[in-house]
């Protein structure tokens, strides 16, 4: 349990734009774009935007949304690329002469991610075409074994290949607050609750939490379970099956108060 602060409430409830480290590279810049311009489309077999929390950038707060607005025939390509390969040069292909979507997939994987390598494909990745994009692929070409990418060669294979329909969905960004300070007491105003009425046992417990960590070193922990029990009461900023963060009134000081209860009978 920490003292609540405007930065530390809304932190824990957003997210950062997905970055290339982490996510695909579309996955980022659809959100990116929405937040932008407003509104982005993006055609993807599933959504690029997972519902949630909402997205955080340059002070302000967004939810991001999506709708289907089209659905073409298309194929799906599941693709692997060799980091430390080589080709013969008759095979391979310079990424500036591949197509629009041909550059739009490998961006996931160039510039190279970091990634252990090996003897074949170090990296696999998914790639899909309306049938006119499959016509003007290079990438796709039964005679391209390889991308010339900056200087360097870079194997490719294609390992799946299967029709599909092509949803093309259109993400929408709506401002949720303008500042951290208003967020933040959006939040406060939804989610504060107060602990009160504690036993001894109880009380030790969140003492220790504010001072520190309580840690339950068995399910058994009676004052522990007590004290969840009172938590998962309550709606939290966020919660799944193992984890939850809320925002507590203790002692008249708020809170926010992060619980693992993985192994613990929550029925």
């Amino acid at each position: 349990m920490e003292a609540a602060t405007d930065g530390g409430i809304a932190q824990e409830a957003s997210r950062t734009v997905p970055e290339t480290a982490d996510e695909p590279v579309e996955h980022g810049a659809v959100v990116r774009a929405a937040i932008e311009n407003g509104s982005a489309t993006a055609r993807s077999r599933e959504p690029l935007v997972a519902p949630g929390l909402p997205f955080r950038s340059e002070g302000r707060y967004y939810n991001v949304s999506s709708s289907v607005v089209d659905r073409q025939p298309g194929t799906f390509h599941r693709l692997g690329i060799d980091y430390n390969g080589t080709a013969q040069d008759s095979a391979t292909v310079g990424y500036e002469n591949l197509s629009a979507r041909d550059r739009t997939v490998l961006s996931q994987v160039l510039p190279p991610v970091t990634v252990a390598k090996k003897p074949g494909p170090d990296y696999y990745f998914d790639g899909t075409y309306t049938a006119t994009e499959r016509n003007q692929s290079t990438l796709l070409a039964a005679d391209t074994e390889a991308v010339r990418y900056e200087g360097e060669t870079y194997p490719i294979v294609v390992t799946e290949t299967d029709s599909v329909t092509l949803p093309t969905r259109e993400y929408t960004a709506t401002v949720v607050a303008n500042t951290t300070g208003a967020y933040a007491q959006q939040l406060r105003s939804e989610y504060v609750f107060t602990l009160s009425g504690l036993s001894d046992a109880e009380r030790s417990v969140v003492t220790e939490a504010i001072n520190d960590t309580y840690y339950a070193n068995t399910d058994r922990d009676e004052a522990f379970t007590a004290v969840l029990e009172r938590f998962r009461q309550r709606d939290a900023i966020t919660q799944n099956e193992y984890r939850g963060v809320w925002l507590v009134r203790y002692d008249g000081e708020v809170y926010v108060a992060e619980l693992s209860y993985e192994g613990f009978d929550m029925e």
